[in-house]
């Protein structure tokens, strides 16, 4: 067992559920989860810190400074530091991490992490997401395709490989577990956040559990801002590596990186392809002809587009 509790840590099945909020009306899912806080048989409280959002969703989240904790910041400071923020707030042995763009359709959905945390009081336990079923706009089909193919897992494929799919936007972690391992907060941009806090809880032994209790993804983003996220991703991925001290691991454990790796005999054949064809699948990609290996692709030939740019290996 890892070195994180010890026998004087009581863990009270006590939660404070943490939704993180930038430029998203969270009223259907703070209402749902006040809600379910009456019903559970344990203290819960829900922390709402918003991160610099347009003054039209400050004004309409503001409201629920009676009911909740909320904060209100005046200057953004990214998804890792807001996240690590949330423990100077929070009163209870358990934290509950949402997106606030999250949709919660199981009315049971606060008392079955109760369950699973009775069950696995050590572990950080992680819900999952579903996209849509059919696709509702063909501006919004880059994400969804994406979404629906590579993020939305049952549990029994999750658990499979319990670090490959761990994702911040539904999951349970222990105080205790948070007060030692927080989100690195020199990344700064978009992407890679997750990946990197679910390999130093690897790296600390802590179990990760998948359970079937899913958030339900109410927001897509459209075509060119997909892939401007992913595009950005990427960039951060690359400041990763230059600052990292596990550069080796990292490689092996991003799949985007150890597939990178595989293929670098062709990385020539990538890095041309990519300058040739590049605009033609951005248009592709914009007038809503998807498929997700061209996307593979894309991120592939940008990767080392950037890798040549900062004059980084991948051995």
């Amino acid at each position: 067992m890892n070195n994180l509790y010890s026998a004087e840590f009581n863990f009270t099945r006590m939660i404070s559920i943490c939704i993180p909020i930038y430029n998203f009306n969270v009223t259907i899912l703070v209402e749902k989860l006040l809600k379910q806080t009456k019903k559970v048989d344990v203290e819960a409280e829900v922390i709402l810190i918003d991160d610099a959002s347009k003054l039209e969703f400050r004004k309409v989240n503001s409201k629920f400074k009676k009911k909740c904790t909320y904060i209100q910041l005046e200057k953004n400071i990214g998804r890792s530091r807001i996240r690590n923020l949330f423990l100077t707030y929070v009163n209870h042995s358990y934290l509950l991490f949402l997106d606030c763009d999250g949709i919660i359709n199981d009315s049971n959905f606060l008392n079955n992490y109760l369950e699973a945390i009775n069950k696995n009081p050590e572990a950080v336990i992680c819900g999952g997401r579903v996209y849509p079923k059919n696709l509702t706009s063909k501006d919004e089909k880059l994400a969804w395709v994406y979404g629906t193919k590579r993020e939305s897992k049952p549990a029994s494929i999750r658990k499979i490989s319990p670090q490959k799919y761990f994702m911040t936007n539904n999951f349970v972690i222990p105080r205790r577990v948070f007060e030692t391992i927080k989100f690195d907060e020199n990344i700064t941009k978009y992407g890679y956040e997750d990946t990197i806090f679910g390999f130093e809880l690897k790296k600390y032994n802590i179990p990760i559990i998948h359970i079937e209790n899913t958030v339900f993804n109410g927001h897509l983003e459209k075509n060119a801002e997909f892939l401007r996220k992913e595009k950005e991703g990427i960039e951060n991925l690359i400041n990763i590596l230059k600052t990292t001290s596990n550069k080796e691991e990292l490689i092996n454990e991003i799949k985007l990186l150890s597939t990178f790796k595989v293929l670098k005999p062709l990385n020539f054949i990538f890095k041309i392809s990519f300058f040739l064809f590049k605009n033609t699948i951005q248009y592709l990609f914009n007038k809503s002809i998807i498929n997700i290996y061209l996307l593979d692709f894309y991120r592939l030939g940008y990767l080392a587009n950037q890798l040549k740019k900062s004059n980084i290996s991948i051995e």
